[in-house]
């Protein structure tokens, strides 16, 4: 029987004898019953513990997943983590904190607190606003004509409601990138991890009970941008002059927008903002796949690709993603599956180009390059690139979640130790225990047996107060 159930018997109990005790007009018993069925009730919500919760919300994401299910082999890991970590915490030898009915706040077990920046692309807005200022310029200016005026007026009044409408989706991005962050956060199994807006552009993460290398390892997954692209690799065979030219600029690190025409790099103003051409060229970026360890344990290392610019397929049509490795060299690598939508286009894509390469890229790094052997008709690859465990679980995590709309800079990290915890923890108890037998003391001698039953009642509301705070999901101490 679970705590619930035995707290439904406390009650049940309780209630029963409350009705035989009003059948035989003793109404001073009665009372006594139901006060004490509710101190059973809360006794018995004091034993759950929020990683106890945790855990059955697990076993039920467990059971609700399939066998085979892509999420279900992660789902059992959480639960066994959760379970190991709470048999460690009743044998003595994990953290005394798993064992209390509510959780502790940074200040008491310790942790770290991050501040993350949120900063758009703020291009356009800033373009059409520097036009805004032109043409307001130009208006007041008393000796242009009565049509000219009026084509201005015009023109002013569209700028703002373009101007408008650019600060909209900004905002928009802002609440997007918020939301891709609790999910992050919620499918790293961190639900219980508070995630608050502060102003316009900043977000506040606190990581209770988490050291510099848990942390770190969630500040890189929030930072992600989570953009996955699959764009043409351009053959060296069929392209010889253009590997050579980007070759005589001996570029060792990823580099983009290469001019095959010119043998340059072009920077990104000389690019035409509507379709990112170069005086309707189409340029290439110089990406690198990371080097490869086989099944021999051999190290491949990887190689310089010119990849084509044009993105055949994203990520938004991402239903699933999930990390697992590699039966042969040990490698982890993603397995994705997408939408109907998105797999009747990556169908098409590859059935009308077999034998070419087709670069997997995520967010601005070549991760893989392979070869379209046959046509792919199930919605499903491969993303590879000799990730480890960690690394994989988080890609998978940020490429289900979405990508993100706006850059996430990390602004200040304050790490706050046990040692301060422990000390207002030990000052805390000591006072209530203090001030508690001082009450009882005055009580108990003063009033004699109204004291003693006053004193009752107190134990009885601290109980209460105890209760109502395990009882409510994600209360802090």
């Amino acid at each position: 029987m679970t705590t619930f159930h035995w707290q439904m018997v406390a009650m049940g109990v309780a209630f029963v004898l409350c009705i035989v005790s009003l059948t035989k007009n003793r109404l001073i018993l009665s009372r006594v019953l139901v006060a004490v069925g509710i101190a059973t009730v809360a006794l018995l919500q004091c034993f759950i513990t929020p990683l106890e919760r945790s855990i059955q919300y697990q076993q039920a994401q467990v059971k609700r997943l399939a066998e085979g299910h892509p999420n279900r082999e992660k789902a059992e890991e959480a639960l066994k983590r959760s379970q190991e970590r709470l048999a460690l915490a009743r044998a003595g030898k994990g953290r005394w904190q798993d064992l209390l009915p509510f959780k502790l706040g940074l200040d008491l077990q310790g942790g770290t607190e991050v501040r993350l920046r949120l900063r758009p692309d703020k291009a356009d807005l800033a373009r059409m606003e520097k036009e805004l200022a032109a043409i307001t310029a130009e208006l007041a200016n008393a000796g242009i004509s009565e049509a000219r005026h009026k084509e201005l007026t015009d023109a002013r009044d569209t700028k703002v409601e373009a101007i408008e409408s650019e600060k909209e989706i900004l905002q928009q991005n802002y609440d997007y990138a918020v939301d891709i962050i609790r999910q992050r956060m919620n499918a790293s199994g961190l639900a219980e991890i508070p995630v608050t807006r502060q102003g316009e552009d900043r977000v506040l993460v606190q990581l209770p009970g988490m050291g510099d290398a848990e942390t770190q390892q969630i500040i890189d997954m929030l930072q992600q941008q989570g953009r996955l692209e699959f764009r043409f690799v351009v053959s060296e065979k069929d392209q010889a002059k253009d590997y050579e030219r980007v070759r005589e600029l001996k570029l060792i690190k990823d580099t983009r927008n290469f001019s095959a025409e010119e043998g340059r790099i072009v920077k990104e103003s000389e690019l035409d903002p509507e379709d990112g051409t170069y005086h309707g060229e189409y340029i290439y970026d110089w990406l690198r796949t990371p080097d490869v360890i086989k099944s021999t344990g051999a190290q491949e290392d990887g190689r310089f690709y010119l990849v084509e610019k044009q993105i055949q397929l994203g990520g938004e049509f991402i239903t699933s993603a999930r990390a697992a490795p590699d039966p042969k060299s040990g490698a982890w690598s993603i397995n994705i599956s997408l939408n109907q939508r998105g797999a009747t286009l990556f169908e098409r894509i590859t059935e009308q180009n077999v034998n070419r390469q087709l670069g997997i890229v995520l967010d601005g790094e070549l991760r893989s390059a392979p070869v379209l052997r046959e046509p792919i008709p199930n919605g499903r690859a491969v993303i590879s690139g000799n990730f480890d465990r960690v690394e994989a679980e988080q890609l998978a995590v940020v490429l289900k979640s979405g990508s993100l709309k706006v850059k996430i800079e990390e602004d200040s990290t304050d790490f706050a130790g046990p040692t301060l915890g422990e000390d207002s923890i030990e000052h805390g108890v000591l006072a209530m225990v203090t001030g508690f037998l001082a009450v009882i003391g005055f009580m108990a001698l003063y009033y004699l047996v109204a004291g003693g039953v006053t004193i009752v009642a107190l134990l009885i509301n601290m109980l209460l107060l105890v209760a109502c705070l395990a009882a409510i999901p994600g209360a802090t101490l």
